[in-house]
């Protein structure tokens, strides 16, 4: 009798399969056998899902019409409905998402173990079986209402009425490598009985080596298993070598690079594609949402709902695949300045319509105004509950409005895919409003993406040991831990414990999974010429041993598997050649205005290579933006309240006299002034804000004033005023904040008013100071300044600290002058310092100091390159430590 499945699979027969990865498996594996036999041409039967095939045969046999058979997608869809409308109140708990799951799980249980649903009220005390009880009832009369119908239904229809093949002669079923269950095996029965030929194939037995390797950890059991398929493929290219990884979807790309390093040591590491298909994944592949151009249609359609904060805006101001190519540049500017405005505070329907934000659009992108208000009026026209086909219709239109894909109009198949797989749900979940349609839609999205063409041989990665189908020449199985292998039980949640046990479902008790767990490791053996069983050593920085299930095959190290010179020393593109330094000088500055002031001679003095980066290549880090005002708003915020508080230059014994009424209006009009300012028309949307930053501003405008009571006699001689300084040949400006005159001799002091925490006058008295902007007013202010404070806004202790000549002008006490210096010494010293600082930036100086270097880390590293300058710094030391050239 033929025994060989390309001696079954005839034509006319059907090739039916566990899953959608056993059908693609079990294709190639037909392919290479006739390949092998040496044909060049033969008839490909059909191949397919049990799902599938039992579908197609209610089709053809049994389906008269009165009955919609339901699709996947809405059969979850219904049973989402069918919680959400059981008063169960368990939307928005931890968890939530998986209960339709677990519910539409052990409703297809309980039909493919033939479990009645009279059997299961005999647990209606246990209180998750009684709430699958009363779901399954409701989905139940869903079903019959609508005329619609479970695909599981059919199955049972199946079973209970099996059809004739017909007159053309006997249908051919061929199961492959599937493992019946009850109901199926019941099917099987009836379509034998009714004439069907029905037959069973399994793998044959090939295994010829099985070994067992421990590695240091699951980084490094993926980059040997690349090398080792490496080295297989360059031996014989014609292989096909399956790789199985736990959490591969979470590890795809971690896998990918290392079998491309392992694959193509020798290409180009920045964004180079090899053109080679010799890995595939037929688990944890892609999805649609990993496309990103389906990723920013998503994102625009999520700036119109109530999620649409300004992080969705910035992506899609910043998204290369709306408007013009030309607008690019202009687009991302924008972005940046929205970062700092109060608008980013509101969701974007908000700030549009009375935030401002539509006029600072308009302002710098007219066109962009233009296209965001139709946008704008289309959905607020549009009602706010809707069936998917008529926000489908909508957003059709508002993607076209917005310019998706720029001129570029070709729309991916996939996001068509899934539109039209959305349209199919609207009888099942009628109107939704614009946030749950997004997440029904995000859901199809999220989706696995269908493979495509699958070559014969390469290296499959899969994340299961369950899912390796047969025609591998060698498989590597990783993560067989003592805590991973064997697996946990897997008892259905909402079926009772009791009920499984008594029907032998799978991986129902720790028995149950111990069972399954040694015959999937032992059925992978037996059916691959080679395999490897790989363990990590640690797990997260936690011991594990070996799984005991994997003790019994002899273990070999790395170098038994790669030879002792496949290990490279260097990964990730790195050879074992010396790294050689270049040195790129720095040209001399051309602009002679200094670009951001004191503040860049501040960082060149700690940083210089950022001062650099900052300042001649106007790069920052972009602004972060959060909930309510960052620290540089605030500071704003403190600046304008107290310039307008003391906008009349008063004297001490003017600040005296206001009575306590006076006083609290004063800081009253001051602070709201201010926050109006920054606020603007958002202040009524951002109401709550507003409050507590005015709360906060009246304390610390209020304990400022009791601060200045007790200092000796002052008049405000200055307030915010600008100065500019030649050094160097550079123009050097800064803004004074406020400057006092003295009783009572009319000496200056300078005010620096700072609301963050880390103000230090000692730091001015360093070789290179860290906070320059005072000492360089000292130095240069031609007029006789005494005194360099910093006033510390901060509410929960506000103080004077720097230093002042006579005590008792401040409260607290003076910082002290190094002991051989005196107060004109210590100014010389700072031009001198200001000037050398001066000098370094104008010659290009750009180093970095490694005491300061985390100055260098951070979103600027990218530029300052601060890691591979510490690793060469390190390899420099360690060689001069071993008296090493």
């Amino acid at each position: 009798m033929p025994t060989s499945l390309t001696d079954l699979a005839v034509k006319g027969t059907t090739v039916v399969t566990a899953g959608g990865i056993d059908a693609r498996q079990i294709q190639n594996y037909l392919a290479r056998q006739h390949l092998e036999a040496g044909r060049s041409a033969w008839l490909t039967p059909a191949v397919l899902t049990f799902r599938d095939w039992a579908t197609a045969l209610w089709h053809r046999y049994l389906d008269d019409g009165r009955r919609q058979l339901l699709t996947p997608g809405q059969v979850d869809a219904l049973w989402r409905r069918v919680i959400d409308e059981s008063g169960a109140g368990l939307r928005g708990l931890p968890g939530y998402s998986h209960i339709s799951a677990w519910a539409r799980e052990a409703s297809q249980r309980r039909r493919d173990w033939n479990v009645d649903i009279d059997d299961l009220y005999a647990f209606r005390d246990d209180p998750d079986c009684r709430a699958f009880l009363r779901w399954e009832r409701a989905y139940r009369e869903v079903l019959d209402d609508a005329g619609w119908m479970d695909p599981g239904d059919a199955v049972d229809a199946l079973a209970v009425r099996a059809p004739s093949p017909g007159r053309n002669g006997t249908a051919s079923v061929l199961w492959a490598d599937l493992t019946l269950t009850p109901i199926q095996s019941q099917l099987a029965e009836r379509l034998r009985m009714a004439g069907f030929k029905c037959s069973d194939w399994a793998p044959p037995s090939c295994n010829q080596r099985s070994r067992r390797i421990q590695l240091e950890d699951a980084s490094e059991e993926v980059r040997v298993a690349a090398a080792w398929a490496a080295a297989r493929l360059a031996r014989q290219p014609g292989q096909r070598l399956a790789i199985v990884v736990p959490g591969l979807e979470a590890r795809r790309g971690e896998v990918v690079g290392a079998l491309e390093e392992a694959l193509y040591p020798d290409r180009l590491r920045l964004g180079a594609r090899t053109g080679h298909r010799q890995i595939v994944c037929l688990q944890g592949q892609a999805t649609a949402m990993d496309n990103p151009m389906i990723g920013a249609a998503m994102n625009a359609l999520e700036l119109f709902g109530s999620a649409g904060d300004f992080p969705v805006l910035s992506r899609w101001l910043r998204s290369p695949f709306f408007g013009a190519p030309d607008n690019a540049d202009a687009r991302c500017m924008l972005e940046t300045q929205l970062r700092s405005h109060i608008s980013s505070q509101m969701t974007f329907l908000d700030a549009f319509r009375s935030g401002g934000l539509a006029a600072r659009i308009r302002a710098a992108l007219p066109a962009l105004a233009d296209e965001l208000e139709a946008a704008v009026s289309l959905m607020g026209a549009h009602p706010r509950r809707a069936t998917l086909t008529a926000w489908v219709t909508v957003w059709r239109r508002l993607l076209d409005g917005l310019a998706w894909g720029g001129q570029d109009s070709t729309v991916p198949d996939d996001w068509e895919s899934a539109l039209n797989d959305l349209v199919l749900l609207t009888p099942i979940l009628g109107r939704l409003d614009l946030s749950d349609a997004l997440a029904e839609l995000e859901r199809i999205l999220g989706r696995p993406q269908r493979l495509g063409a699958v070559p014969l041989h390469g290296i499959f990665l899969l994340a299961s040991p369950e899912n390796v189908g047969p025609g591998y020449d060698a498989a590597w199985v990783s993560g067989l831990t003592d805590t991973q292998w064997p697996q946990a039980s897997q008892p259905i949640p909402l079926l009772p414990s009791t009920l499984q046990r008594r029907h032998d479902m799978p991986w129902a008790t720790p028995a149950a999974a111990l069972e399954q767990s040694r015959i999937t490791i032992q059925r992978l053996v037996d059916r691959v010429p080679e395999v490897i069983l790989s363990s990590p050593e640690s797990v997260h920085e936690h011991s594990v041993q070996p799984s005991p299930l994997i003790l019994s095959w002899p273990l070999v190290t790395e170098a038994d598997l790669l030879g002792s010179s496949a290990r490279r020393s260097q990964r990730f593109g790195l050879d074992e050649s010396r790294l050689e330094t270049s040195t790129d000088t720095v040209p001399p500055v051309e602009a002679r205005k200094l670009r951001g002031g004191i503040g860049t001679l501040s960082m060149q003095s700690i940083c210089p290579l950022r001062a650099f980066i900052e300042s001649r290549l106007t790069a920052k880090p972009l602004e972060t933006v959060r909930p309510g005002f960052n620290a540089r708003q605030r500071g704003i915020a403190a600046h304008a309240a107290v310039r307008r508080l003391y906008s009349d230059l008063p004297e001490q014994k003017e600040l005296l006299s206001w009575s306590p009424g006076d006083r609290t209006r004063r800081i009253d009009r001051s602070c709201q002034s201010s926050l109006r300012g920054m606020f603007g028309v958002a202040e009524d949307r951002l109401g709550a804000l507003f409050e507590l930053e005015l709360a906060r501003l009246r304390s610390v405008l209020a304990q400022l004033l009791e601060l200045e009571s007790t200092r000796t006699p002052f008049r405000v001689a200055g307030m915010e005023q600008t100065i500019k300084v030649d050094v160097e040949g550079l123009e050097i400006a800064g803004r004074l904040d406020r400057v006092d005159e003295l009783d009572p001799d009319g000496s200056l002091a300078v005010i620096d008013y700072k609301t963050g925490r880390r103000n230090n006058p000692s730091d001015w008295l360093k070789e290179r100071p860290r906070d320059l902007q005072l000492p360089f007013y000292a130095a240069f202010l031609e007029a006789g300044v005494e005194a360099v404070v910093i006033a510390a806004l901060n509410p929960v202790s506000p103080q004077y600290k720097g230093l002042w000549l006579a005590d008792g002008r401040f409260p607290g006490r003076t910082g002290r002058l190094p002991a051989e210096f005196t107060w004109p010494m210590q100014r010389d010293r700072w031009r001198m310092q200001v000037e050398t600082l001066a000098r370094e930036y104008a010659d290009g100086d750009g180093r970095i100091f490694r005491k300061e270097i985390k100055q260098a880390e951070g979103g600027i590293a990218p530029l300052t390159r601060v890691h591979e300058w510490n690793a060469l710094t390190r390899k420099a030391d360690l060689r001069a430590s071993r008296n090493e050239p």
